[in-house]
Parts: structure tokens; sequence; C-alpha cells
């Protein structure tokens, strides 16, 4: 019997639906897929038709590992299972559909969004699982050198500002988000969050998302969330114009607002805002900081070795490496899968506003004149941190690279 509950829609039930007698091995074998993703802590699940088979593949680590096949007959049973689990309608097959559940496996909880892609082969199937957790990451966990980490800090600290936090999907920034809300979350303090998926749980702080209705939009949560009167908010997503001026205007208030927002580097963010229409001499106002990152492997400390990158990938550097630096690489072995790699670590930049700056954005220069004066003002960019740490051996140069 299956460990899987599942909440499909707004009803729980005990396993899967009561499946027709012909349809018991295919509930079996998705079951099996979802239990193994969960059991490895997978971020999505990949169900992909071929001319002769099935591949199932999941992503664990952000790389991704083919975990099983099925015969191509039985393709369409294993997508309508999905599709069931999802809410979607199992008769229309040549249209793109989506779907959400909910699934718990011996205490772990997890949302599932789920799509489905027609393709000329039959459904692709994603499924991307968040994790409901508790959060226990203090900030000195994710990998700040000590200047980055102060400055990050004294940000935070101050009585009212915007921080923003910035990279790419998939670059850690929700966790960097939620260490900095640990840290300013008190009794003595109200905070509060909206988001479109709450991926962690923080007691003491009351987390809201839109509905998937519709009634309750993204920009409606945001609007509430400062009219609440928290001293400390964090907003999900900052995309759009609208959002943007309410968390300007909520960062004037006397409180922190911590906001998530897509952009390459730390200068792309600020000049992006002023894209939105968010005014130059608001922006200087507001803004506090910005940090920047992404996220890398950290190698294994069981297998990694010194090695001598090629040429092409030393020139792709872009810094003079002193002509005794050292690099690392992972071997692979039993502690690692072979892999070479444990666990995550972040690259970071922070660019803390001054005068320079501010005028530079008050001028409305370009992103790389922004880049130049912050540096010129001590910011390290993520590349220089990304290199430093590869030379002290917590990450490969390869690694480095490919986030950037």
């Amino acid at each position: 019997m299956s460990k899987l509950k599942y909440e499909v829609g707004h009803k729980e039930e005990e396993g899967p639906k009561a499946p027709q007698p012909e349809d018991k091995g295919i509930v079996a074998q998705v079951d099996e897929i979802i239990e193994k993703a969960l059991e490895s802590s997978a971020t999505d699940l990949h169900v992909e038709p071929g001319p002769g088979e099935t591949r199932v593949r999941m992503r664990v680590d952000g790389a991704l590992h083919q975990v099983a096949t099925f015969p191509s007959q039985i393709h369409g049973k294993l997508a309508n299972r999905f599709k069931i689990l999802g809410a979607m309608d199992i008769t229309k097959n040549r249209i793109a559909q989506s779907g959400f559940f909910k699934v718990q496996l011996e205490g772990q909880r997890a949302e599932c969004s789920t799509y489905v892609l027609p393709s000329i082969l039959g459904e692709k199937i994603t499924v991307n699982i968040q994790y409901k957790r508790g959060f226990e990451l203090n900030l000195e966990h994710l990998g700040y050198f000590p200047e980055i980490l102060k400055g990050f800090k004294d940000a935070l600290a101050k009585p009212h500002g915007l921080v923003l936090v910035v990279g790419p999907p998939g670059s850690g920034r929700t966790t960097t988000a939620y260490a900095a809300l640990r840290l300013l979350n008190s009794p003595q303090k109200a905070c509060g969050t909206f988001e479109a998926v709450n991926k962690y749980e923080l007691p003491g702080v009351v987390q809201g998302k839109p509905s998937f209705q519709g009634d309750f939009t993204f920009v409606d949560g945001v609007k509430a969330l400062m009219d609440s009167s928290p001293d400390v908010a964090y907003v999900g997503e900052l995309q759009d114009p609208e959002v943007a001026r309410l968390v300007i205007q909520g960062a004037f208030s006397k409180r922190i607002v911590i906001a998530r927002m897509a952009a390459h580097d730390a200068a792309n963010a600020l000049v992006t805002l002023m894209d939105m229409g968010v005014q130059p001499f608001l922006l200087t106002a507001a803004v506090n900081a910005v940090l920047a990152q992404r996220l890398v492997r950290r190698l294994c400390d069981h297998c990694k070795e010194g090695y001598a990158p090629p040429e092409q990938v030393i020139n792709e550097i872009g810094y003079r490496m002193p002509a005794n630096a050292q690099f690392f690489r992972g071997r692979g072995c039993a502690a690692c899968g072979g892999t070479g790699y444990l666990q995550h670590l972040g690259l970071f930049e922070l660019l803390t506003l001054n005068e320079k700056i501010n005028e530079t954005l008050v001028a409305r220069k370009s992103q790389g004149e922004v880049r130049e004066v912050a540096a010129q003002a001590g910011m390290v960019p993520l590349k220089r941190d990304g290199v430093n740490k590869a030379v002290m051996g917590y990450t490969s140069i390869e690694e480095v690279l490919n986030a950037l």
C-alpha cells in the first residue's frame, strides 16, 4: 500500500483515488516515482515520451538523473495519472494544461505544480516540487565572506528601507530572504510575507499567498501586507511596476522591506527598477542595499584534489591570477555519489548605495557605469567572489563560470 497521502484539489485522501482494476499498476508506478522524488529531495520530475520508451528523470542538486523507463505503450496512462492528481482534463491531450496537488510522505510535505506539454510523441509531464519545511538556516550558513555578511546585516539593521535579493530563478534567493527574516524575527516585531509559493515555514511570521481562483491577486496581497503595519515585510517577487510602487512606498515607512527580484546582477536590478517607472530619487532614498547571488555546488571534502584547469578555462576567468593560484575538483567517491560535489554554496555581490552611486543613478547612467562606480566604492563582483571561493577550494572554477 502506498505511503503517500495526497490532497487533490481541496479534498484529502489516503493514497490515490480508487482506480479501475487495470489501472492499479499505473497508480503504483506513479506512486513509486513520486516517493523516490521526495526521498531524494528532487526539485522537479520529467516524464518524457520517446519513440520506444518513456523515460523519467528527476533533478537533484541541480542536475537531472534518469531514474526509470517504461514501455511507450503505457505513456498515455502514466500521463493521465499525473493529470488526475493535478485535477486536469484527461479527455484533452493536444493542449497544454497545468494543475496542482499536495502530497505527504511520512511527515514530509510538498506542493506539486504539474504541467502538460503536448509533443509529437505524446504529452510531456513536468512536476515542480516545493517542499514545506521549517526554516533553520542562519545567514552564516550560506557562504558569505565576512565583509559581505557584515554589510548585508548592516543594511538589514537600519530602521527602514528596501533590501533587494536578486539573481536568476534557482539562485537561492528565497533561502537568503528567509535567513534574513529569521535574523530579524522576534516577539517584539510584526513580520509578514507574501509570495506565490510558501517554500518555508517560519514560526512568528504571518505568511500569505495569492489564491488559485484569481480573486486575491499578487498585487492585492502585497498591498494588504503593507497595510497590515509590519515591522519587517518580505515580497516574494518584484516583477511589475505596480508591485515596485507598493514596495518602494512600503520601504519609506518605518519598516524593513526585503524583496526578491530577477536580475543578472546588482546594477541590473537598480536600472530595471528605473525602467519599471521608479523615479531615481525615490530609488536612491528607499534602497539600503542590493545583494546579487548565484548558487553553485560545493566540492566534496572527501575527494577534492588540486589540479590545473585547461588554458581555455583560465582565459575565461578574465582576471590575472597569481602564479601559485591553486584550483580544485572532485574525483567522485561514495560520499558524494560519484559527482565530486556535496550540498551548495552561494556566490554574492553586495551593492550598498552611497553618494557616488546615487549620482550615477539620478543621471540615469548605464548598468556598466553603475557597476563601475560600485566597484570603485569597494563592491566585489560576483565573478570575483566565485573565483576567490574556487581558489580556496570551496567549489570548482568550472562551477563558478557555469553559474555566471
